[in-house]
């Protein structure tokens, strides 16, 4: 998952895992300077290997619907 933070300069990027429904993990920051398939691949391959690294007994949850992953309050855009 990826969650921005636009209202600041630069802009950031949050990328994290959800553990289970309403608990996000996140694992990595960025600034707006991550652009270009080949970098955001290497960005998922980070967040990946740091939860493993830090849960290695927990896989995140999948899902196909954003009410897999929160549970309310939920504004889709």
């Amino acid at each position: 998952w990826e969650s921005r933070v636009r209202k600041v300069k630069p802009e950031l990027r949050i990328l994290g895992r959800f553990a289970k429904s309403d608990v996000f993990i996140a694992l990595n920051l960025y600034d707006s300077q991550l652009k270009g398939k080949p970098a955001w691949n290497a960005a998922k391959l980070r967040c990946q290997t740091a939860w493993t690294a830090l849960f290695p007994q927990s896989s995140p949850i999948f899902g196909s619907a954003i009410h897999d992953y929160i549970s309310a309050n939920v504004t889709v855009i």
